[in-house]
């Protein structure tokens, strides 16, 4: 399972997509995986969803753009 999740992190590197946060790179140790990821700003949509409880589909598009 740890071979299929690294080859998933290694295919992520290449994806280029304004709606995809950006992963630079990765590293394990012996306990954890750690993925360097690009800093988000406005934070989550997930979190910005969570506060507001209910969004539109034009606020959703806001907040991805």
């Amino acid at each position: 399972m740890l071979d299929q999740f690294a080859q998933e992190l290694k295919i992520n590197l290449f994806v280029d997509h304004p709606n995809i946060v950006k992963m630079f790179g990765f590293f394990s140790d012996r306990t954890y995986f750690y993925i360097m990821m690009e800093y988000m700003e406005e934070g989550s949509l997930y979190k910005a969803i969570k506060m507001s409880k209910k969004m539109n589909e034009e606020e959703t598009c806001q907040k991805l753009y």
